[in-house]
């Protein structure tokens, strides 16, 4: 670490003497530190920030005597629901709600994970008994992530429901679909609507081939039978000619 401090402290010694005598920063970089040693440093020092930086589920667990005054009334009053079957994270629930109804406050020796990332598995099981504050905070984290993409919904919540629930009812569509109301803007019948598609595709077309023929469009020509692109003017203006 001493080390790493050392190379620091000399890499802001020659920026700031950069800076004073207006030289490039990388040459006196290189000059006064040596840009080859910068470079060996960066894997150590990417190490120590990699471990300087805390987890954030080790962040979230200092608040846990805060989300504990509504976690368990949370879970308690609503029914999650979920597309996947034997999905982990419904059972972990589960396993919150019988903690929290027995007043238990060390989890059990088996307890579902297989919604959790390897990171916080690693984290939880680190001791001897898995830490129940880093448990049920992992559990709630991947709850809300779910819950945002819809993967996990509320029974009867109109926010928080399967996106089934979400379309129109089948009565409903083929209603409108017999009356020609459904409004989408394109016949209804796939054989109609790619007829319709070739005709403008096939308008297109002979409208481009007629403009080239022609020389009517702009930055294209032919030449020779051969079509030429004219190439894009640069988007950054060229210095003046002294």
């Amino acid at each position: 670490m001493t080390k790493v401090l050392r190379l620091f402290r000399d890499t802001l010694r020659a920026l700031v003497v950069a800076n004073d005598t207006g030289r490039n920063a990388i040459d006196v970089l290189d000059d006064e530190v040596g840009w080859h040693r910068l470079l060996q440093a960066q894997p150590e020092v990417e190490a120590m920030v990699r471990d300087a930086d805390p987890d954030p589920l080790l962040l979230a667990a200092e608040r846990y005597s805060t989300i504990r005054k509504y976690t368990a009334r949370f879970l308690e009053t609503f029914t999650f629901c979920s597309s996947r079957r034997h999905d982990s994270l419904l059972a972990a629930v589960g396993t919150l709600k019988t903690l929290n109804t027995t007043r238990q406050r060390a989890l059990p020796d088996q307890v579902p994970v297989g919604h959790l990332s390897s990171q916080s598995r690693k984290l939880i099981f680190e001791q001897a008994k898995p830490d129940r504050r880093l448990y049920e905070i992992a559990t709630l984290a991947v709850l809300r992530e779910r819950l945002r993409s819809g993967d996990i919904w509320v029974e009867g919540s109109r926010a928080f429901r399967p996106i089934d629930e979400q379309l129109m009812p089948k009565p409903a569509f083929a209603a409108l679909k017999a009356s020609d109301d459904l409004g989408l803007g394109v016949p209804q019948d796939a054989v109609t609507y790619l007829s319709e598609a070739r005709q403008t595709l096939d308008f297109n077309l002979k409208r481009l081939a007629y403009r080239a023929r022609n020389g009517k469009l702009e930055g294209v020509r032919l030449e020779a039978g051969q079509l030429v692109v004219a190439p894009l003017p640069g988007d950054v203006p060229l210095p003046p000619r002294s």
